[in-house]
């Protein structure tokens, strides 16, 4: 069985203690500065994901909330992609990894070296929404 996730481009959860320090071209932030240097595209991605399942065939119970941490390169494309959590633990985290690698930014006004960065985020499932 095939299901949808939609997930706001980024929901950002507290944030993360790493701190801003050049390191060959590559900026650590926090998920509350990410503005400050790339923007989404789009407000949303969609996408499918296939559950994962155990040996028996019943499916893995989804993960509702998965830490990531993450690289946003010069081309505003995710990269270097690791789970640091994710909440139930060891529930299915592959959708947020799938919808984040479906994210693409564009620099902000005051990014025009175009700075690649690294963060730390929290994504969480929310069930599709049945507005017309």
């Amino acid at each position: 069985m095939r299901f949808t996730c939609l997930a706001a481009a980024l929901v950002m959860a507290a944030p993360t203690s790493l701190h801003a320090t050049p390191r060959s071209e590559l900026i650590e932030i926090e998920a509350d500065r990410l503005a400050e240097y790339w923007v989404p595209e789009k407000t949303s991605v969609s996408g499918t994901h296939e559950p994962a399942r155990r040996r028996s065939g019943a499916a893995l119970p989804q993960a509702r909330e998965v830490v990531l941490r993450f690289v946003i390169d010069a081309r505003g494309r995710i990269r270097d992609v690791e789970v640091v959590s994710s909440s139930p633990p060891h529930a299915d985290h592959r959708w947020a990894v799938t919808m984040l690698k479906l994210t693409s930014y564009v620099p902000a006004e005051s990014n025009t070296r175009r700075s690649a960065v690294r963060l730390v985020s929290t994504m969480t499932l929310r069930a599709p929404s049945t507005d017309p």
